[in-house]
């Protein structure tokens, strides 16, 4: 029986789709995957059934049915001395790029996510039941007529993303365990010395090597609070110190701190004015 393989690519539906996915189906036992890597993209790799061994940065990674395997771009992966063995995976390969210019998850998300990717350390973890069903349903969107085609597939594009993140953090948590502690004064003095800056909490994270959904957790046993009221606290209190040491007045100090939240906005200058 002969081996399978597909591959789909999303922009003839539409150019901001960058993505390609493709559909395996070894029946054979196939030679050693050659060593490469996809330049500026992402590439995921979704085991149906089946295991097998890649290398990526050197090291081994045995991934099975109902895994997930993740590389960022220029990540040079292959399967080492281990053959090709009989399974059935897609594997999709994400341009880097869907992730600027806004268009698939819009102006704010898509820079946040794409550092939450970046922040991922490559390998194979578990998905979950939701795993399958979504990129079952992308697959096949690929052929829908449906005249919300393109739109349904970035949304369905959106969840996989979501549920790729969301696997990778879950095991994360369960690997960093109910031990972990977090550097309180590291995260103290980089909010106190960006605070002119957009933080974004993915990004504190990454500061700590902690999954964001964890380093929230941690943080609020901290400090009392979450991020971000944690860091428009500090924002009204340096505002505080500009009001008596510049010329500056309040409207101004106000956006020159980077983006009080527009809703704390008329409170910020109630309270200042008092």
């Amino acid at each position: 029986m002969k081996n399978d393989r597909l591959i789909l690519n999303y922009q003839t539906i539409s150019p901001e789709l960058d993505f390609k996915i493709g559909w395996v189906h070894y029946y054979n036992t196939m030679k050693p995957m050659e060593l490469h890597s996809h330049g500026n993209a992402f590439e995921l790799v979704y085991f149906i059934s089946g295991s097998q061994t890649f290398v990526i940065n050197e090291k081994e990674e045995t991934i099975r049915g109902g895994d997930w395997l993740f590389s960022k771009p220029y990540e040079s992966h292959s399967s080492g001395s281990n053959n090709m063995k009989r399974a059935k995976y897609y594997y999709l390969i994400i341009n880097s790029q869907i992730f600027e210019d806004g268009l698939v998850f819009g102006d704010y998300d898509s820079r946040r996510i794409k550092n939450t990717l970046l922040a991922m350390t490559t390998g194979a973890f578990k998905g979950n039941r939701e795993s399958q069903s979504i990129i079952d349903q992308l697959f096949k969107l690929y052929k829908d007529d449906n005249e919300f085609k393109r739109t349904r597939i970035r949304n369905m594009f959106c969840r996989l993303i979501f549920n790729l993140v969301e696997c990778y953090e879950n095991k994360s948590n369960s690997q960093q365990g109910h031990n972990q502690i977090l550097d309180l004064d590291l995260i103290r003095d980089y909010i106190e010395q960006n605070l002119t800056k957009t933080l974004y909490i993915d990004e504190l994270a990454g500061l700590c090597n902690l999954s964001t959904s964890y380093f929230k957790k941690k943080f609020r046993q901290g400090f009392g609070i979450t991020p971000s009221e944690y860091i428009q606290i500090q924002r009204v209190e340096r505002s505080k110190e500009m009001l008596t040491g510049t010329k500056d007045g309040i409207t101004e100090i106000a956006f020159n701190l980077a983006s009080l939240q527009v809703s704390i906005m008329p409170w910020f200058l109630r309270n200042m004015s008092l």
